[in-house]
């Protein structure tokens, strides 16, 4: 019993709308870290949550502000 040769080659299906918008949006994720991380490092040292050294040298109020709260 001979075996025919299967036609059964199935085509690489094209990109949907659907493929082409995740593709997009990684790619935006991609560089938006990026970005990030160099806004990061031109601004700030790990932890950069640590916010102490950022507090101002003294708290002043606005004289206006003085009467209304007084």
């Amino acid at each position: 019993m001979s075996t025919q040769a299967s036609n059964n080659v199935k085509q690489k299906q094209a990109l949907s709308v659907y493929t082409v918008m995740l593709i997009c949006s990684a790619l935006a994720l991609l560089i938006a870290c990026i970005l990030l991380y160099y806004e990061l490092k031109a601004y700030g040292d790990f932890p950069y949550w640590n916010t102490r050294d950022a507090q101002p040298a003294s708290a002043s109020i606005a004289p206006i502000m003085r009467h209304f709260l007084a």
